[in-house]
């Protein structure tokens, strides 16, 4: 980077992305061939844009320029912000930063919505611990659905047990093999396992001791294994 050279008004080039021009009170940062950067030494302000081109290499020389101003891009869900200090402003892709006050504009604040990020906190909670058992438990409308994948490859093999509130001995399991994106889906809206189990097809399994096999074969362990699942087993078996 020519950060040094631009605050310093220096005509400079590192070929072939950088040049520094300087025409009259004006100092240009020219990357490839889009000036991200003017500072009109007359006003004292300073210009910033991303000419289009919102990538990590703008978004690198453009920090190097406005760090000594305590201003940082970032991008948060691929959308760009501006921050100095604790605040921050939606990137619009061209501000203007006054250099005597310090003062940027346009300067929309960036607004968050508390609802939403405690959402996705809880989906990336339950998207951590499920990575990490390879096993998810879902509600549904009359039970509780729990499903246990294997752990290679980017189709998995797959047991689905649910087990309804009342009578729980009168669990149902199928067996079937599942893409890892649709298994994580699952956890915002268990909806999406049952269809997916239509379109690729599912074998019941019917007997208690089968079931536990499967899990076994899984390479789970009854400590792995909740409490409501094992229960519902154990009397299916006694019942049976």
């Amino acid at each position: 980077m020519l950060v040094e050279q631009f605050w310093e008004a220096r005509p400079a080039k590192r070929l072939p992305r950088d040049r520094v021009i300087v025409e009259g009170g004006f100092v240009k940062y020219v990357l490839w061939h889009s000036a991200i950067a003017v500072w009109n030494r007359l006003s004292n302000t300073l210009t910033i844009s991303d000419c289009g081109w919102r990538t990590q290499l703008t978004m690198g020389r453009l920090n190097g320029i406005i760090s000594r101003l305590d201003y940082r891009i970032s991008s948060h869900r691929r959308k760009w912000i501006i921050s100095k200090g604790g605040e921050e402003y939606v990137w619009a892709g061209t501000h203007v930063i006054y250099l005597d006050s310090g003062e940027i504009h346009p300067a929309q604040p960036r607004r968050l919505r508390p609802d939403i990020s405690k959402k996705l906190a809880r989906y990336y909670a339950a998207l951590r611990e499920s990575v990490e058992k390879r096993m998810i438990k879902m509600r549904a409308l009359d039970g509780d659905v729990f499903a246990f994948y294997d752990g290679y490859g980017r189709k998995r093999k797959t047991l689905i047990i649910k087990i309804p509130r009342e009578g729980p001995c009168e669990y149902r399991a199928w067996l079937t093999w599942l893409h890892v994106p649709t298994i994580y889906s699952c956890i915002a809206d268990p909806a999406r396992l049952f269809t997916a189990l239509k379109k690729n097809g599912l074998q019941e399994v019917k007997e208690p001791d089968e079931v536990m096999e499967i899990i076994r074969d899984m390479q789970f362990t009854e400590r792995n294994v909740p409490d409501k699942v094992l229960s519902a087993l154990a009397l299916a078996k006694i019942l049976s």
